[in-house]
């Protein structure tokens, strides 16, 4: 089941707040590629979004040359170790020097997990190992930030084989690591960091499938100690994200369960998690989380079987969700979010393992998430905080962003970038 969904072909799409436009003009990237999966991202430092991709074993990018109207092809590495049995990324700036990195999972067992350092300006990829001995790591998603509260980024890794959760201590410079077991659940599929108690240090948060058992794991004395707490059960939930939706400063849980088809949210309201199903679909799954509509709620973006939609917030659970279709016939069956930049990432499955990348290019951007570790200069609160919270201001913003967003008409639905 786990080789099965990392095994797909992806199509990138870029969120726009013209919410009604009808036309989402939908242009080729690459082509012929095996089994691939995207993220997106400046990786070059020019001032507009690359595409950084799996592709069978080899790590790829795509140069955005042209405003999205010519891509150039760079091979990172030709063959990595395990990544033909699947993968996934985070894209962020490891080491600090204002350029973007990235962590790569290989699936295999035993499985690598590697950072990939950028040096100028993309011309060049140097890997650093952070272990080559994880059983099946999984699924990562913004699985980093400073969990020991020393002023570098550690990484947090799930093993789907052994079912245990380990964070990585940057202990020296980068390149040397050491793991710390964090817990162990029956066959852990996702991990994602964020300060879940507003304590100001980051927890974890993982789900395990198939029996859909999620948690939130209490980051003690600095990643020493940690403490279990049940958040609820989704079956097949083998994606999560973490946001405060309902505007209540803490942190709420989206995920999915694949027997009922529907998207699950658990609301924190303290001691307790509430459960609310706020959108179905065939093969339905969550992916970008942000304000569509400029209302001031995050909304959800979905993609699942033939569909791209969206979940409108109207103003926390109790206020409702109102299901949105963006797009449909695609055969879409999953939806993952790169959360650095304003794309979405949709995903095809083939039955045949070569196809194309594709994206769609967005009316206006409205926010940038941003790097989660702040680059030099940045205030210290930004480089503790996961992406929804009131430090993000000072993380890199984007013309059309949170902080002055641009609004279009639909009549303005060819609107450029800027």
């Amino acid at each position: 089941m786990f080789k099965f969904l990392i095994k797909t072909v992806l199509f990138l799409a870029i969120m726009t707040t013209v919410v009604f436009a009808q036309q989402w003009p939908v242009h080729i990237v690459g082509s012929n590629l095996t089994y691939p999966s995207a993220y997106v991202a400046n990786l070059d430092g020019d001032n507009d979004d690359d595409i950084l991709a799996i592709a069978g074993s080899s790590l790829i990018w795509y140069e955005n040359r042209s405003n999205g109207s010519v891509w150039l092809r760079h091979t990172i590495e030709s063959s990595v170790s395990g990544l033909s049995n699947g993968g996934t990324i985070d894209i962020f700036d490891m080491d600090r020097d204002e350029d973007i990195d990235f962590v790569v999972n290989a699936s295999a067992n035993p499985g690598l997990i590697a950072w990939y350092e950028n040096r100028e300006n993309a011309a060049q990829w140097i890997q650093h190992v952070i272990t080559d001995t994880a059983r099946a790591p999984a699924n990562r998603n913004f699985s980093y930030g400073d969990i020991d509260n020393d002023g570098d980024v550690d990484i947090v890794s799930p093993e789907f084989i052994t079912g245990q959760i380990h964070w990585f201590e940057n202990a020296q410079g980068d390149t040397i690591w050491q793991g710390h077991l964090v817990a162990a659940m029956s066959e852990v599929i996702w991990t994602s960091v964020a300060d879940m108690d507003g304590d100001t240090d980051l927890d974890m948060v993982a789900g395990s499938l198939p029996k859909g058992d999620v948690y939130w794991f209490e980051n003690q004395m600095n990643g020493t100690i940690w403490q279990a707490y049940a958040i609820g059960n989704s079956d097949y939930c083998y994606i999560g994200h973490i946001a405060d939706l309902d505007n209540d400063q803490d942190k709420d849980v989206i995920t999915l369960n694949g027997s009922s088809n529907t998207l699950i949210l658990f609301e924190n309201s303290g001691a307790t998690w509430n459960m609310t199903v706020i959108a179905s679909g065939p093969s339905i799954t969550p992916g970008g989380i942000c304000d569509m509509n400029g209302d001031q709620h995050l909304d959800i973006i979905f993609g699942g079987q033939n569909i791209l939609g969206w979940v409108e917030n109207t103003g926390g659970p109790a206020a409702g969700w109102i299901q949105h279709t963006i797009a449909s016939g695609f055969g879409l069956n999953a939806l993952l979010f790169n959360g650095f930049s304003d794309y979405i990432i949709y995903i095809k499955h083939f039955l045949t393992p070569c196809s194309s990348v594709r994206w769609r290019l967005r009316d206006v951007l409205f926010r940038s998430i941003g790097a989660r570790f702040p680059r030099r200069g940045v205030p210290p609160c930004a480089s503790r905080r996961p992406c929804f919270d009131p430090c993000f201001r000072h993380l890199r913003l984007i013309p059309g962003s949170a902080s002055s967003p641009r609004r279009w008409s639909q009549t303005e639905n060819s609107a450029p970038r800027s």
